[in-house]
This record gives structure tokens, C-alpha cells and sequence, in this order.
């Protein structure tokens, strides 16, 4: 039997270098399952329009990629890069706009932060947490 390469522990990926690296592959795919969940949803005919859409992805997928992401996140290219294919692919279906068009206009254009601002603004909120509690 060989050993495994990551413990899970309350839900998050621990490798033996602590790069996390694992997880946040995790993290990108539960992302990418919900995603597809919303795609369902979107429907042109009958489905949910772009804010209600928004709402959801804020809401329901953003909290599940950037579980733990106190513990894990140091905001290198390799764990970001992830997290953002999941945020484009959501962008595109909020805004309806080309595969060719730059992620930072459909941002802007759906009202969605970055996903290296969203992580730091979760990260600043956990810390005030801490220190009030």
C-alpha cells in the first residue's frame, strides 16, 4: 500500500512542502463542478438572468474555492491561476462575451473583483475576526 501524497484535515490538502498546491486543484475542481451546476441554470429561455447569476457565483462557488484560503494562500501564480480559469469561465457566462475577450473588461463588466482581490479581502476579514473575537 503506498502512502498518500496530501492529509486532509477539517477540509483542507496538506502536502509535505505545505505548498497546497493539491488543494487548491481541489478547490479549482468542486469550483469547475458548481460552475457547471450555473450553466444548467443559465439557461437563455427560462433560466436565471445575469444578477441572479452573479449573486449565485458570489454567493455558493466563491466561499468553496476560497475555503481556507487564510491557511493556504500566499498569492503565487501557481495557486491563483487555478481559481482564475474557474472565475473566466463564470465571467463568460455571466457576461456573454467572447473567449477572446481580456478577463479584467469582463470583470469589470460583471461587477466581479479579482479572485487575487477577492482571496486578500478574505484574508484581511479572517484576521479582523481573530483579533475582535
Amino acid at each position: 500500500m503506498k502512502p498518500e501524497s496530501t492529509v486532509r484535515w477539517l477540509g483542507v490538502h496538506f502536502d509535505q512542502e505545505l505548498r497546497f498546491e493539491q488543494h487548491v486543484k481541489i478547490a479549482a475542481a468542486h469550483g469547475e463542478i458548481a460552475v457547471n451546476g450555473m450553466t444548467m441554470l443559465a439557461n437563455t429561455v427560462h433560466g436565471l438572468s445575469q444578477q441572479h447569476l452573479r449573486l449565485l457565483y458570489l454567493a455558493c462557488v466563491v466561499p468553496k474555492i476560497l475555503y481556507g484560503c487564510p491557511l493556504w494562500s500566499n498569492n503565487t501564480v501557481k495557486q491563483i491561476k487555478p481559481l482564475e480559469k474557474v472565475q473566466r469561465r463564470v465571467l463568460y457566462l455571466l457576461c456573454a462575451a467572447f473567449k477572446t475577450t481580456p478577463s479584467e473588461a469582463l470583470e469589470i463588466e460583471a461587477s466581479v473583483p479579482p479572485i487575487r482581490i477577492q482571496s486578500q479581502q478574505h484574508i484581511k476579514q479572517c484576521a479582523i475576526r481573530f483579533n475582535v473575537g
